[in-house]
């Protein structure tokens, strides 16, 4: 992270004052970079030694120093007592102040908007940015499938990016118009203080549901990371809260902006489905008195609370209910999210991202309700993740699919026999297959398809271009692979038809 202007040693220190633990004034210096990464150290560097999930940057010291690190903020006294250091209680919030001061706290320049949750944020997130821009103003959108910076998309790397990632992008955002942000907001961002010292203006919590508990140990310790992006509201901010999840209360509780919504089932912002099929759905919402009708091609109940939990905030925000309709209608779909994918097969297939339990029901509950013939579903769980969700994603599919192919997902440095085998655990006698190569499986499930009313869903990666195994990472896209395999099985019946 380059400086826009240099630093000075007790610049840092007034800045980073609330965190320090003591400080070595040896010499005074100015600087023009900071970096957390040693290999990055530059000429008048300053060196964070942020302890990673993976890797401790206190190790790395003599090396930032053998690079050029003129000053070092560490959490631990350093070895090298002639050298200029400062010890802070947390690196990773030293360094996201240092972030907000050095690109002029571009979250205070623009109003931001956090969504957090299991399931549904990157939906969410694309739902209210589209509601934004159609109230005639610039949005820019940081989440899990890409980055917009109110010029040009970008490949997101990860959910919600570090702290100087994230300064440095709404920094550009504003010098390119724009006057709002939408943030996919993830628990490992907020435990790791990625988001710490932004100011957002409205936050959105959609569910709490299984996930990353190999990092958080518990669905306590993941609700209280999660309920921080509540607690860290100013008083002018807006919170929209989903009443229907068990987590509703200790959300509401933590929160300490002016005005909460709790939205869903037997409250003031509420919906129901008047109509639905394979292709769209009718939806009518309750927005604190107000009622409209938006009719949408994102399918399902869960896709109906996305719209519900947008809607219940922009309508907070004072958004009329005909801007509102106009900007979820104009999504016509979220990549990889019971995206369908259609080269006149005569059977539906769709690919979504549902790679937890919860998310994975919320999927296959709306397609088994609306078909009335084979429910095929493709699906594998990711290894060096949390293991405690596989049986359970596999009982999920044998509720509710004819047949099931269970395949690699991205298995990374796990086996994925042993993957699989875990899956397994949760079927009982549903009837399935293990078929480790994705492309084969996926091929196997077109094949067999026999009835313009079977459906495919090919679910766990969904927006993902690429497939992790071992240490390579090699191109593979859900949806490039089923246009591929449908035009060889049309081209395939139509010479056996002629």
């Amino acid at each position: 992270m380059k400086l826009k202007t240099s630093l000075d040693h007790y610049s840092l220190i007034n800045i980073l004052s609330d965190l320090i633990v003591d400080k070595n004034l040896v010499e005074s210096n100015r600087y023009t970079y900071v970096t957390d990464n040693s290999t990055d150290v530059k000429e008048l560097s300053i060196f964070v030694a942020v302890s990673g999930t993976k890797s401790d940057g206190n190790n790395f010291v003599d090396d930032a120093i053998k690079r050029g690190a003129k000053l070092l903020i560490t959490e631990r006294r350093p070895d090298m007592q002639d050298s200029n250091w400062i010890q802070v209680s947390s690196a990773r919030k030293a360094i996201a102040k240092i972030s907000t001061i050095v690109y002029g706290d571009p979250s205070r320049r623009m109003n931001l908007m956090g969504v957090t949750g299991t399931n549904g944020k990157s939906t969410t997130a694309v739902l209210m940015r589209s509601i934004i821009e159609a109230s005639g103003h610039k949005c820019a959108l940081i989440g899990t499938i890409f980055n917009y910076n109110g010029k040009t998309f970008q490949r997101a790397v990860m959910t919600t990016p570090d702290s100087d990632q994230l300064n440095s992008f709404l920094s550009e955002s504003t010098a390119n118009g724009c006057d709002y942000a939408v943030m996919e907001v993830s628990s490992h961002s907020l435990d790791q203080d990625r988001v710490g010292y932004m100011e957002f203006c409205g936050a959105i919590f959609t569910n709490l549901t299984h996930d990353h508990l190999d990092y958080h140990k518990s669905k306590e310790q993941y609700a209280a990371s999660k309920s921080k992006l509540f607690s860290m509201l100013p008083s002018h901010a807006i919170a929209a809260i989903n009443k229907n999840d068990t987590f509703h209360d200790y959300m509401l509780s933590q929160c300490r902006c002016g005005k909460a919504i709790s939205y869903g089932a037997s409250s003031n912002y509420d919906i129901k489905i008047l109509s639905e099929d394979l292709n769209s759905q009718l939806l009518s919402l309750t927005l604190n008195g107000a009622t409209i009708e938006i009719k949408t091609n994102l399918i399902g109940s869960h896709n109906a609370l996305n719209i519900l939990a947008v809607s219940s905030l922009a309508s907070g925000m004072g958004i009329q209910g005909e801007i509102i309709r106009k900007g979820v209608e104009s999504v016509r779909f979220v990549p990889g999210r019971l995206q369908s994918v259609d080269y006149g097969q005569g059977f539906k297939v769709f690919v979504d991202y549902a790679h937890t339990p919860s998310a994975l029901e919320a999927v296959l509950k709306t397609l088994r309700k609306l078909t009335s013939s084979k429910l095929i579903v493709v699906f594998g769980c990711g290894g060096d993740r949390d293991k405690t969700k596989r049986a359970p994603m596999g009982k999920v599919v044998a509720e509710f699919a004819d047949y099931s192919i269970v395949t690699n997902d991205n298995p990374r440095s796990e086996s994925p026999e042993m993957i699989a085998d875990e899956i397994l655990k949760g079927f009982g006698r549903n009837k399935y297959d293990v078929i480790l190569d994705r492309q084969e499986a996926i091929k196997k499930a077109f094949e067999t398809a026999s009835v313009s009313d079977d459906v495919i869903v090919i679910a766990g990666k969904g927006h993902e271009d690429y497939q992790i195994i071992g240490n390579k990472v090699i191109h593979f896209d859900d949806r490039e692979i089923c246009h591929q395999l449908l035009r060889d099985l049309i081209v395939r019946k139509a010479c056996v038809t002629v």
